[in-house]
């Protein structure tokens, strides 16, 4: 009979990896992996709502209303546009808009260049017709001093979870765990507030 080799939990949109955050601490071992995961996307999602954006790209469709003028705002971050469709189904080919801002690396809106024209669908209808399927977010990945945030956060709740300190306070819902601002190291805490400045 052999042994089958455990498969590591899965840890969905985590600003570090469980090999990351294990060859972070210096602590020895105390969480089981599956507690890490959980610690790991909980301080994930912690430093997103402080932050006001994501850390990780998201590729899906997104649909807008025609806009009044040649701008298009998208009302969050968009790394690429893989396909922009009117509201006519027609689809508008990239030479024929702009992303927008010009310099910065997450767009915030898509400009169409002179002789487009935003269209309704075949019934008139001007709401929720535009198509646009991209890349959405601010970052395709998280920068290194969000995964450090990520780590440092993760190693707090850790130590308190095993009687280390009492720095971190987090709690268990049946939602999962939800990390308070006050269990939150002071140098996480410095790096998020850098990125909420930045929105």
């Amino acid at each position: 009979m052999s042994e089958e080799t455990p498969t590591p939990p899965s840890i969905t949109n985590g600003y570090c990896t469980l090999a990351e955050f294990q060859a972070y601490r210096v602590a020895p071992a105390g969480a089981g992996e599956a507690v890490l995961a959980q610690l790991i996307e909980a301080a994930s999602r912690y430093i997103d709502q402080e932050a006001g954006c994501t850390f990780f790209a998201v590729s899906e469709v997104r649909w807008y209303d025609v806009p009044e003028d040649d701008e298009l705002r998208f009302g969050g971050d968009c790394l690429a546009i893989t396909s922009l469709t009117n509201g006519d189904g027609v689809v508008i080919p990239v030479e024929n808009y702009q992303l927008l801002p010009l310099n910065a690396a997450a767009k915030r809106g898509v400009r169409v260049r002179r002789g487009v024209r935003w269209s309704a669908d075949a019934y008139g209808d001007r709401r929720g017709v535009i198509r646009i399927e991209g890349s959405w977010g601010r970052f395709a990945e998280a920068p290194q001093d969000i995964k450090l945030a990520c780590m440092e956060i993760v190693r707090t709740m850790e130590s308190r979870r095993s009687g280390q300190g009492a720095e971190g306070q987090a709690s268990v819902t049946p939602f999962g765990i939800v990390i308070e601002p006050t269990g939150v190291p002071k140098q996480a805490a410095q790096i998020i507030r850098r990125y909420r400045r930045m929105l």
